[in-house]
């Protein structure tokens, strides 16, 4: 099921990208021809001002095209006939409107879920026959010593059994502000000590969610780059996987981390959607940047004829990647 999922978060994120190039094109004056959802032949269409609006049999990924971008190149109400600012606006819509999407699911997963980054001391769960539960520590619970040595967030709950080596341990909680004590013994688990006790994720106030939100987009933004001197370094393990690929990573975590783990990814899609396409490599958002700056620095314009056959031949680069790596991804799924 969580295949489906994937797909369904792969696509949405493709078409928040494209409306953000629809969205910035029309508030910059630019026209565009077609907004559709979806592939495969039309199921129904309908046309508002300039835009015909479609919605295709598979609806899957999403597609804009800007008036003036791939033909009619000499279009006075085109793209490569508006402004710079105008034409940088619409193509920095795409990857801005994906970190804008990206922010808004980490804002309902941290104001739901609460800080999936550190996990409470307030215990969400007590296992049925388990130490703690003979003990009679119930959900609920805080705790906040064990063995007298305080304790400041989960980890520390983990290391003091891990350092009881299967000896008695003092367990103080606060329940309802009472202040409770239990003596138990941890039994061994999978090679560790445990005491049957489950946590849950630190809860935040919406305004924590918020601050919460910008930063993870911060941290994984970073991790991103550091990730791309890696590869050019030699230094990254593994390879780059493709849309099949994104599909089973998805579906994966949406296995082991359940939900949670699944509705983050999502998030992480979007940067990475939003990041990959604002690299330098023409065919991509990024690749109409270095055109910008040469406009920008010469006030002069590369014709748009030798721009866009400079993208063609970095999309034609791209659909062999592209084939490449979904071979791989195959592969990879049969294994």
């Amino acid at each position: 099921m969580y295949i489906v999922y994937a797909i369904i978060a792969l696509s949405i994120a493709a078409i928040a990208h494209e409306f953000g190039h629809y969205y910035m094109a029309k508030r910059a004056g630019i026209e565009v021809e077609e907004f559709g959802i979806g592939l495969g032949p039309k199921i129904f269409s309908f046309k508002r001002g300039e835009t015909t609006y479609y919605l295709k049999l598979i609806p899957f990924l999403g597609y804009v095209k800007i008036k003036g971008m791939d033909d009619n190149l000499d279009d006075p109400q085109g793209y490569f006939n508006k402004p710079l600012s105008k034409r940088f606006l619409t193509i920095v819509g795409g990857p801005l409107n994906n970190i804008i999407l990206a922010i808004i699911i980490f804002f309902l997963l941290f104001s739901i879920f609460g800080d999936i980054n550190h996990l409470s001391t307030k215990i969400e769960a007590v296992q049925e026959n388990s130490p703690a539960h003979i003990a009679g520590i119930q959900k609920g619970d805080k705790i906040l010593t064990i063995n007298d040595v305080e304790i400041k967030q989960w980890d520390d709950v983990r290391t003091e059994i891990e350092k009881s080596n299967g000896e008695e341990i003092k367990i103080v909680v606060e329940r309802e502000n009472q202040i409770l004590t239990f003596y138990l013994t941890p039994v061994k688990s999978e090679d560790r000590w445990v005491i049957g006790i489950l946590s849950g994720f630190e809860k935040v106030n919406i305004f924590d969610a918020f601050i919460l939100s910008f930063k993870e987009v911060f941290n994984v933004i970073v991790l991103f780059f550091y990730s791309l001197k890696l590869i050019f370094t030699g230094q990254a393990a593994g390879g780059i996987v493709g849309p099949i690929g994104i599909v089973q990573v998805a579906s994966d975590i949406g296995k082991t981390a359940g939900i949670v783990g699944f509705i983050w990814f999502a998030a992480i899609l979007n940067i990475l959607l939003a990041l990959t396409n604002l690299l330098p490599i023409p065919a991509l958002d990024g690749g109409r940047i270095p055109f910008f700056i040469y406009e920008l620095i010469t006030k002069k314009k590369v014709p748009p004829e030798k721009e866009n056959l400079v993208h063609f031949i970095g999309y034609i680069f791209l659909v062999g990647l592209l084939f490449v790596v979904t071979y791989f991804d195959i592969v990879r799924w049969i294994k």
